[in-house]
């Protein structure tokens, strides 16, 4: 995420374009693009480490006994 700095500050720095949407009366501050490779890499580094944590969650409990593995039964 430290990459990600110039990202953060376009979006903590963001100002309304002045213009009103017609149909929802908004303004587009929401819809700006600075943001969106800010959010972009904030969700991709949540789920990377989403992943990491389920990986080193499921060896910890395999290597702990809570997980065990059968093997198929000739019957």
């Amino acid at each position: 995420m430290s990459s990600q700095w110039n990202e953060w500050l376009l979006f903590t720095n963001a100002v309304d374009f002045g213009t009103v949407d017609p149909q929802f009366q908004m303004g587009h501050r929401l819809l700006r693009l600075p943001s969106l490779p800010f959010i972009t890499a904030t969700v991709d580094w949540l789920f990377a480490s989403l992943v990491i944590v389920l990986l080193v969650t499921t060896v910890a409990h395999y290597l702990n006994g809570g997980i065990r593995l059968q093997s198929p039964s000739s019957g």
